[in-house]
């Protein structure tokens, strides 16, 4: 066979292939500059993945429209955390290191934030899947995330559960603490939007540590199977 139609054939796989792209880690901010620590993502300032922009911010009177940033935060102690985990603040579990990273997005520490908006423009997906990191605590109250995907027209599509925090935080922890949960939307035509919303019964001390979110459905290279959430899919 000759390298013509070779060409043609590989090029034809090429354009019938899905689009994969980078999962977005926040090591870099949208103009490909390392973050500055506890500097806004602003709410224009938008990532691309091809022809998608996705912008990310917290709606805090839940009126479906984010009016306040989300944060760059470093990887370890500071003045202003992400969360508390067993080995410090914003230290990952042993192992866990470079699935944390040097960066991720959290939301302003304290009561309860709201709700995370993460938009899309230039089209839809089907699938996305991202990280929330240090679900834990019981004393206190407990701790779970509900995570929604909405269509152009503020329809929901499918809702996730987090596992509800069943273990005290500290290294004698052996589930999420200084760790990730993934959830992961799969075959959910028409995803626009998506918001990730707390739910547990801590009335403080509440937080977002949010990462690693891949805006066309590819599972993040952390994930495993047991760490998946529950999909509740309006389709069933």
């Amino acid at each position: 066979m000759s390298r013509k139609p070779l060409y043609a054939i590989a090029l034809a796989l090429l354009c019938a292939t899905p689009l994969h792209a980078q999962v977005i880690t926040f090591e870099v901010d949208p103009f490909g500059a390392v973050p500055v620590d506890d500097a806004a993502l602003g709410l224009a300032s938008a990532y691309t993945v091809g022809p998608l922009s996705i912008t990310f911010g917290i709606d805090g009177d839940l009126d479906g429209i984010p009016e306040s940033p989300a944060f760059f935060e470093r990887s370890g102690p500071d003045v202003l955390d992400g969360y508390v985990g067993c080995l410090g603040r914003d230290v990952a579990a042993p192992g866990f290191g470079p699935v944390l990273g040097g960066w991720f997005l959290r939301a302003t520490p304290g009561a309860d934030y709201g709700h995370l908006v993460i938009s899309y423009a230039g089209g839809t997906v089907s699938g996305a899947s991202g990280e929330i990191w240090d679900i834990d605590g019981v004393s206190q109250g407990t701790e779970q995330y509900r995570v929604k995907a909405y269509d152009s027209g503020g329809v929901l599509l499918a809702t996730i559960d987090s596992p509800l925090s069943s273990q005290e935080s500290g290294c004698a922890n052996t589930e999420l603490d200084s760790r990730p949960w993934t959830f992961n939307f799969s075959l959910t035509p028409g995803i626009a939007r998506i918001t990730v919303d707390f739910i547990g019964s801590k009335t403080g001390g509440i937080g977002l540590a949010f990462n690693n979110f891949n805006a066309t459905g590819e599972v993040p290279v952390s994930a495993k199977p047991a760490t998946w959430g529950r999909l509740k899919s309006m389709y069933r």
